[in-house]
């Protein structure tokens, strides 16, 4: 049978409810069990002390105060549902946020959110992607210029063939660059060992002559022609009496005891009598006769050195003498001719062309000097090459030129017997 209702049975669960709410407002477990057990849609806010005079003023009002207690712990309103919320939102640091640790937990990304990349790593990708995707520059091909039999390419196949050049245009390139080599960059030293700033002023240079050339990543066709010429090109400027002049030590060392150049005094002996002669009845005048001693003391130590590699062995790291002289050195074909001429006729005079280089240079070495003075006297601009390698270069190519020859001679002499 029910206890009948009264007041003070109302008044004494109100009481009680109160009591037991504010003890359970002061354990951290229970807080922290409501705050994770709320739904994010309706968050309730724990009990605090806060509430309490609300509590206490309505548990002084008899009846009602069963009616908003049950009201606040089963269906809080929404203004104290915002307020409990912006007060958990507005908390200060030190308060605690898990029964279990004092920090806050970790917060969690969601799978689709989206990741923001900073505007620095942005145009860093973009610069990339249009570095290496979407130039236009053509590249380099591979192997070593120069070289198209082992692995390389010609640059003017390259250049004339697949890219299109007229060999004019090749040509003017050519020759601008090596204007600007010869003028700026020391023919001593490979492109590696090159000033760089002397190299970009080349590169610049060119490319703004000839705008075409931009087109090529990292300009690399300059740096060919660059390379190429340091290669096979061994002097600082375009060979000229006027402007560079270079005497060897022998003529330097008379020129100290003359007043001009022409007036040599020679010991008397066949060689030298007809060495006279010839210099005398030289059609090529000697542009050193206008310098006086001091100034051909002063240029004795410039000299052409020789190219590097083998001669007539172009192709393969060495060098052509014509070439050299007249493509270089600005000969004209008539003096390579008439040197080439005088020194064929020396050679078939007095040398076995039967014989090699070597074995002449170790076994008849006075035949070679005589040719050698004799060269030298009768072709005074040969003096301007150290330690007359260009007439050496000549009396090589003719002993093979004889000896192929007399050879083809004797097999056609066999076939003939046979």
């Amino acid at each position: 049978m029910d206890q009948p209702h009264t007041p003070d049975t109302d008044n004494f669960s109100s009481r009680l409810l109160t009591n037991v709410i504010k003890v359970a407002s002061n354990i951290p477990f229970v807080s922290s069990l409501v705050q994770r057990t709320s739904k994010p849609t309706h968050r309730v806010a724990p009990y605090s002390v806060a509430n309490t005079p609300n509590l206490s003023h309505v548990s002084e009002n008899g009846l009602s105060t069963t009616h908003s207690s049950s009201s606040f712990l089963s269906r809080p309103s929404s203004r104290s549902s915002s307020i409990s919320s912006f007060s958990r939102s507005q908390s200060p640091p030190d308060r605690a946020q898990s029964a279990h640790s004092g920090q806050r937990p970790p917060q969690s990304i969601h799978l689709h959110q989206p990741i923001f990349i900073s505007t620095a790593a942005a145009e860093q990708q973009d610069e990339n992607h249009n570095n290496g995707m979407t130039s236009d520059k053509i590249p380099k091909p591979p192997g070593e210029a120069g070289r198209p039999s082992r692995g390389g390419y010609s640059l003017k196949n390259i250049l004339t063939v697949k890219h299109k050049w007229s060999c004019k245009d090749h040509d003017n390139v050519s020759k601008f660059i090596k204007k600007l080599v010869l003028e700026h960059l020391d023919y001593r030293l490979p492109l590696t060992g090159q000033s760089p700033v002397k190299i970009g002023i080349v590169r610049d240079e060119a490319v703004a002559k000839f705008r075409f050339l931009d087109r090529y990543e990292d300009n690399w066709a300059v740096y060919d022609f660059i390379r190429s010429h340091l290669k096979y090109w061994k002097t600082k400027n375009t060979y000229g009496y006027g402007s560079v002049v270079r005497v060897s030590d022998r003529f330097a060392s008379l020129a100290a005891s003359s007043s001009t150049a022409g007036n040599i005094s020679r010991p008397s002996s066949p060689i030298h009598a007809s060495s006279d002669r010839l210099r005398s009845e030289s059609p090529h005048p000697n542009p050193l006769r206008t310098l006086d001693s001091t100034s051909l003391l002063d240029l004795a130590t410039s000299k052409i050195a020789r190219p590097s590699g083998d001669l007539g062995r172009a192709n393969h790291g060495g060098y052509s003498l014509e070439t050299c002289l007249v493509g270089v050195h600005n000969w004209s074909n008539e003096d390579y001719n008439a040197v080439m001429g005088f020194i064929k006729e020396l050679v078939a005079e007095r040398l076995d062309c039967r014989l090699p280089w070597t074995t002449h240079i170790q076994y008849s070495p006075n035949e070679i000097d005589s040719i050698r003075i004799e060269a030298t006297a009768k072709f005074d601009f040969l003096n301007a090459y150290d330690n007359n390698w260009v007439v050496d270069d000549f009396i090589r190519i003719q002993l093979k030129y004889q000896k192929a020859i007399l050879r083809r001679k004797a097999t056609g002499k066999s076939r003939s017997v046979s």
